[in-house]
This record gives structure tokens, sequence and C-alpha cells, in this order.
């Protein structure tokens, strides 16, 4: 083993803190001196001088308002008449339109029974099928019996035009 020849003691230094006791003397100055308060006196003559230009100034802005909005031109109103062309449909058009509903009415019950074949042809289901063809038997009847009424109804109704 080494031993340390050196003979001289590690110094570690040593943190420096203010000596403890009262707080050094300060002189006093302008800034740290408590204020005196100010002599009461009679106020300032200049505060009085502006109080009554003051009010003067806005009674007149008041009262000039008021005169301005009394003396206003009166609003000018303009009347315009407008003339609606309100257009009639003829009856044979009505009598259409009617047709055209009847017909579309009859499609759509078609439709229903067109969706219950296809669901029934989905699944092999020759019954179902069957049963939604016996179903179309009468809205076809109908399809054939409104499809002439509604075609002279259109004719007659362009023919009024």
């Amino acid at each position: 083993m080494t031993e340390n020849l050196n003979t001289e003691p590690e110094q570690v230094p040593t943190p420096h803190y203010p000596a403890a006791g009262p707080p050094l003397y300060q002189a006093p100055t302008e800034f740290n001196m408590p204020r005196q308060p100010a002599p009461m006196g009679p106020k300032s003559k200049s505060r009085k001088q502006f109080i009554l230009p003051a009010a003067l100034l806005v009674g007149g802005l008041l009262i000039g308002g008021g005169i301005g909005y009394a003396n206003r031109p009166a609003p000018v109103v303009e009347v315009q008449t407008k003339t609606e062309t309100k257009s009639v449909t003829p009856a044979t058009c009505i009598d259409a339109l009617t047709q055209a509903d009847l017909l579309l009415l009859n499609d759509a019950d078609m439709v229903g029974y067109m969706s219950d074949a296809l669901k029934a042809a989905g699944s092999f289901n020759t019954a179902g099928i069957q049963a939604a063809s016996a179903s179309m038997a009468p809205v076809n009847a109908r399809q054939k019996d409104l499809l002439p009424k509604y075609t002279s109804a259109k004719q007659s109704c362009q023919a009024s035009r």
C-alpha cells in the first residue's frame, strides 16, 4: 500500500454568511422618508375656472342636438304598386294530374310485389314466386285500365294551353 506523503491538510472552502445582528444603518433620504400630508387649504381656483365653461358646453350640445333632431327632414315614403298575374291550372290539367297520381300509386304497388317476387327467387322459393305473380295480376289489370285514361287527360291538357 502506498501512503499519502502529502503532509498538508486539505483545505475545504467554507461559505461566507453575513454577520447576524441588526440591519445596517441607512441614512434617511427623500425616497425613504415618510411623506407628510399636504396642507389643507382652500381649493385651487383653476378647477373652479373649468366648471362653468364645461357645464355650458354640455348644455349647448344637448340643446343643439335637440333642435337638430326636431328639425330633421321627414323621411320620404315611396309606395310602389305591384301587379301579380296568377295562372290558373285548367280543369283538364288537374284531371291529368289526378290520373297520373293514380298511375304512380299503382306502380308503387307493383314495385312492392316485384320486390317480394325477387326475394322469393333469391331463396329459390317457387311458392313465393307464384304468390307474388298472383298478386301482380290485379295490379296489371288496373294499369291497363288507368293508362288510357291518363293518356287522354294529358292530351286534353296539352290542347287547352
